[in-house]
């Protein structure tokens, strides 16, 4: 991803007041196409908002041309009705669930959205959250993990039960998972101390209700957040790989969690540490700073510039690969095994780094393969 990009993001999120140098309005054009593929060009929208507001300083900073003006204001329109929706979905989903007994809360997506700053920018209050690309709907839904997966049967044909989640084809318009666990990890000893960490969790984050568009239902606190989807990253960094959307999002989650008292920050580096994440939330740290100019304040720990580095290396690899056509992470093949060979194959670059998860991997892929066969929730 280009630095002009970066620039653009950290002038959206107030940390940095104009580019560097002036960019040409071909460059402009660049910048666009580049936020759409990186799915941030509402965030990189509010980026320009700022840079219009101030434009009377230095108008060689800002774009010119209508047409580009136009193309983006039409996607920024779009992922606002987006969000919109997906708003009023998430909580449709939820209230389903709730009608037949469980309880659940709403993971990442539009609980995210509500984390993201309200600028004032040339006298308009801007919401940002409003500018974040939605995705899928992710909820994690209390009580028996057989009998939610029995009612998800019940309702609809999901294509494949995981042990952290399984797909709900309800809508075609809309992915929907629903999770009996957060998240997981491939080493065992790590994993069993998460999931216990999480299940002693559970009933304040799906008691914990916020509003959402025009109705409500339970969001995660922001203490709760800063374990969770770390691990989510740390997930994705040995299966499809780490998205910038999905930093932007934990950029937010930091800077609210430094908003809270000393106590819980330590508490949630407590935890990181206690399920092997430190080392990987060091190389977040120094990304952030990298990528978002973050404040130091916000940091959980010292950032690790080696490992940071290996990270963004890694991104710009998956994002490569994604340009040739070539998924990362998918079922090559629509089978399990060659999709747990092709993962691996990638994760040995890993090994120096985080050991443990690659040469876990392979276990927690036996274990699985037999876990949804005992479960009976298989259908390859």
């Amino acid at each position: 991803m280009s630095n002009e990009l970066l620039e653009l993001l950290q002038i959206s999120l107030g940390n940095k007041e104009h580019f560097s140098s002036p960019v040409k309005e071909e460059g402009w054009r660049a910048l666009y196409e580049e936020s759409l593929l990186y799915s941030v060009v509402g965030i990189a929208y509010v980026g320009m908002l700022r840079l219009h507001a101030a434009s009377c300083a230095d108008v060689s900073y800002v774009p010119h041309s209508k047409q580009l003006l136009v193309e983006w204001s039409v996607q920024v329109n779009a992922i606002r009705e987006g969000n919109r929706i997906a708003d009023w979905q998430s909580c449709k989903v939820l209230k389903s669930f709730k009608k037949k007994g469980f309880d659940g809360c709403l993971l990442k997506g539009q609980g995210n959205a509500l984390m993201y700053d309200i600028a004032v920018i040339g006298g308009e209050h801007v919401n940002l959250g409003e500018y974040r690309t939605s995705g899928d709907i992710d909820v994690w839904i209390g009580g028996s993990h057989g009998s939610v997966y029995e009612y998800v049967k019940s309702v609809c044909q999901p294509s494949a039960m995981m042990y952290n989640h399984t797909d709900f084809p309800v809508r075609d318009d809309m992915d929907i998972e629903v999770h009996i666990r957060p998240t997981y990890m491939n080493n065992p000893i790590h994993n069993s101390r998460l999931q216990r960490w999480y299940s002693e969790r559970e009933f304040v984050q799906i008691n914990n209700i916020s509003s959402l568009g025009d109705g409500e239902c339970a969001i995660p606190e922001v203490s709760f957040n800063a374990v969770y989807q770390l691990s989510h990253l740390y997930k994705h960094l040995f299966t499809t790989g780490i998205s910038l959307r999905q930093l932007v999002d934990y950029y937010f989650v930091l800077k609210r969690l430094s908003e809270q008292d000393s106590e819980s920050r330590i508490e949630v580096m407590r935890v990181i540490k206690n399920v092997g994440m430190a080392d990987f939330a060091a190389a977040v740290m120094w990304i952030m700073t990298h990528f978002f100019a973050m404040p130091e304040s916000f940091m959980l720990c010292k950032p690790d510039e080696v490992r940071g580095t290996m990270l963004i290396e890694e991104m710009e690899r998956t994002n490569a690969d994604l340009l040739a056509g070539i998924g990362v992470g998918e079922d090559t093949g629509r089978n399990y095994w060659r999709r747990v060979a092709s993962e691996q194959k990638r994760n040995w670059r890993l090994l120096a780094y985080y050991p443990s998860e690659v040469l876990c991997k392979p276990v927690f892929a036996v274990f699985h393969f037999f876990w949804r066969k005992l479960n009976l929730v298989s259908r390859e």
